[in-house]
């Protein structure tokens, strides 16, 4: 049996919340009926011969026979293995998450669940561990969403919280961004909901380990999709909230991108923050690789490119990181061959030229919208320089390509990258608990 559930945990795939988007929007087709159709009881609407519950929020439809219900929320279920257990523990996390963010942080309350209760279907079925959709109907054109949660991966308590608190939080999300097919949209969702999981209760800690998914592929573009990357990008919340804005940060984003339909994040993010794209990310990406983050502990170290030396280089995307280890103190240059193609950040400052510290990281982040950034470190250093301290003999128009291998996503990231350190190194400095939960491919 163990053995079936590590099977079933390794191969099973991410929140299908992204597939839900795409399918809306038209931009994709699907397969999973559950996606575009809603199941049996769902459709009917308003049942006049129900009665309210004691609690006064009536259902919107009718559940199947294995139910239950609190305040705000619906968990039913058609498969007799399903352990009513697993329902009850769903609904103390969905409340506790609906306590926190909505009623304690103020995120406008979910399309239809200021009336009824929420859906919320456990399905051991299908694919994945958790999906948020939403079903059009007359009384909620604009569509009001359900859940649907895998309970195989219920025995473990503190990602199934996560987990909850993640797909509750894409109705959040529905409430206040329509998707229209854009392909740098998704990202987004995903990285917003790990950090809603985690404001909704920052005691656990279930989150922590998907930080891998960035720290493993830190020079893809910013919203890559590709091998989970967008789930460790709540990092990049983290940092925003922590450093930046305050703890409403997110909530604020979120509430501007209602208002900015059809414009990519990054662009939301700098009108909500009041800075730079390239500003936003170099800070955040300086403080990642330094340590800088309340739960920096608990993160995979960001997998870096070596150590800093004179005429080292390589390419990297779209508010993308190379980080890179310093060795000796000294003067570090960006050399580009493009002007403003990339921009360092260290400890405490950033820009083209910075003073840097043995045992600092560096980050270098790419900034051409569409492409990557070539480029070369130029190290001033008189121990590593002969002596003399002056220009190195690389050339400043003539950096190394250093591009990753493998074949570009569809954003202009690596699908495959033999840049980055192997997990394996990463597990030395994440507890045992984190590193356990590495392989779980499920939201």
């Amino acid at each position: 049996m163990l053995l079936l559930l590590l099977t079933a945990t390794l191969a099973a795939p991410l929140c299908r919340t992204p597939d839900a988007l795409a399918a809306l929007a038209g931009a994709n087709p699907t397969h999973d009926t559950r996606i575009l159709s809603p199941p049996p009881g769902l459709s009917i609407g308003i049942r006049a011969d129900q009665p309210s519950p004691p609690d006064g929020k009536p259902l919107y439809g009718t559940p199947y026979p294995d139910h239950q219900t609190s305040e705000n929320f619906l968990v039913t279920w058609t498969d007799a293995d399903v352990d009513p257990d697993v329902a009850e523990r769903t609904l103390i996390d969905l409340e506790d998450g609906w306590t926190a963010l909505v009623e304690e942080q103020q995120w406008p309350v979910p399309v239809s669940g200021d009336i009824f209760k929420l859906w919320v279907l456990l399905d051991p079925a299908m694919s994945g561990t958790g999906l948020t959709t939403e079903y059009p109907t007359a009384e909620y054109p604009e569509g009001y969403p359900v859940i649907f949660l895998n309970p195989t991966y219920a025995q473990d308590t503190t990602f199934w919280r996560t987990l909850v608190v993640h797909e509750f939080a894409h109705t959040l999300q529905y409430r206040l961004r329509d998707y229209a097919g854009d392909p740098w949209e998704p990202w987004y969702w995903e990285a917003s909901a790990q950090w809603q999981a985690e404001r909704a209760d920052p005691d656990n800690d279930g989150h922590l380990y998907t930080a891998a998914w960035y720290a493993e592929r830190p020079g893809d573009r910013y919203d890559s999709m590709t091998d989970f990357h967008q789930y460790g990008m709540f990092v990049f919340n983290a940092w925003l909230e922590e450093h930046q804005t305050g703890p409403d940060g997110l909530r604020q984003t979120w509430l501007l991108a209602a208002d900015r339909q059809g414009t990519p994040w990054d662009e939301i993010l700098a009108e909500s923050t009041g800075r730079e794209a390239s500003a936003l990310w170099a800070d955040f990406a300086a403080a990642y690789g330094n340590g800088d983050l309340a739960e920096s502990a608990g993160y995979a170290p960001a997998a870096q490119q070596g150590i800093v030396e004179d005429g080292v280089g390589g390419s990297v995307a779209y508010l993308g990181t190379d980080y890179w280890s310093v060795a000796a103190d000294g003067d570090v240059e960006l050399l580009l061959d493009e002007p403003d193609a990339a921009v360092l950040s260290g400890v405490d400052s950033t820009g083209q030229t910075l003073s840097v510290q043995a045992g600092d990281v560096l980050a270098v982040t790419g900034l051409i919208h569409d492409g990557f950034a070539s480029y070369v470190l130029r190290l001033s250093d008189e121990d590593d320089h002969g002596g003399d301290g002056g220009p190195s003999e690389a050339e400043p128009d003539g950096p190394p390509s250093g591009e990753r291998s493998g074949l570009e996503d569809e954003h202009g990231g690596k699908a495959c990258s033999s840049a980055g350190a192997p997990w394996g190194a990463a597990l030395l400095a994440v507890p045992m608990l984190v590193a356990r939960r590495r392989y779980r491919r499920g939201w």
